[in-house]
């Protein structure tokens, strides 16, 4: 007898046209979820946005957390108390917004299951912040 050991989807974000972010599972998980969103109903857990320092309540379990002020998404840290930083990137195939913690090498499409390489994010962000730096050294040396 075979046993079945595909791994099922995982939940993935959604842009929404105003800029807000919903979360969705996929049918396989729905069920799953929303009972561990029972069990974990009434226990809050908090965190400080990693932008502005507002402290954020929110559910157990949350993967991500908006920021209600500055609207910035942080990735919930198991034991950190402030929010980590969020990839946002949007899939080459279906244009779908996907969120990943910040410092991951490669982002699974949560709608068409397409893996991106994002380290050339983080490299040109590197290269951004030595220009500044040099631009800064240039003002004060000058």
């Amino acid at each position: 007898m075979a046993t079945d050991t595909a791994q099922k989807p995982d939940t993935f974000l959604i842009e929404n046209p105003d800029g807000t972010i919903d979360s969705m599972a996929a049918a396989e998980n729905y069920a799953e979820q929303q009972q561990q969103q029972q069990q974990a109903a009434g226990v809050k857990a908090r965190l400080r946005c990693y932008s502005c320092n507002t402290l954020l309540e929110y559910d157990a379990g949350a993967a991500y957390v908006q920021c209600y002020t500055c609207r910035t998404m942080n990735s919930v840290l198991p034991g950190a108390e402030t929010g980590g930083r969020v990839l946002s990137m949007l899939c080459v195939v279906c244009n779908t917004t996907n969120l990943a913690p910040y410092g991951t090498a490669y982002v699974r499409c949560g709608t068409c299951q397409t893996i991106s390489q994002v380290s050339h994010v983080y490299e040109q962000e590197a290269e951004s912040q030595r220009q500044a730096a040099a631009a800064a050294a240039g003002r004060v040396g000058g």
